[in-house]
């Protein structure tokens, strides 16, 4: 098992569902990576399916904190207006960290636009 699996363990319940927002940076990229693999690739939602999803996944969960974590973290992209979201391609070109996940592909301050 790995290390993500086990904090995802350590972090759900008997349903894969975060029971709680992590205080440790590393098992908050864990549960942010864990929350961006239940949205499709290339498939856009709407906010209110963001949080539909974001919902059915964690226990009490602060849609709008969690929301805003997947699209500053680059798990999740958006339009300027917020209309659309929708899970961040995974290149090739990416850095990893050290827990394996990918950084962020446009840097701070540049515009980023839907697939």
């Amino acid at each position: 098992m790995s290390d993500d699996d086990e904090a995802v363990r350590r972090l759900t319940d008997g349903e894969g569902r975060l029971l709680r927002w992590p205080k440790r940076a590393a098992d908050k990229r864990v549960c942010l990576r864990y929350l961006a693999g239940r949205f499709e690739a290339e498939v856009r939602y709407d906010e209110a399916e963001v949080n539909r999803r974001i919902g059915e996944w964690t226990v009490d969960g602060d849609h709008a904190l969690l929301r805003r974590e997947l699209v500053v973290s680059g798990f999740l992209e958006r339009t300027p207006d917020g209309r659309a979201y929708w899970r961040a391609r995974e290149t090739a070109e990416r850095a990893t960290d050290g827990l394996g996940i990918r950084a962020r592909e446009t840097p701070l301050g540049a515009s980023r636009r839907a697939p």
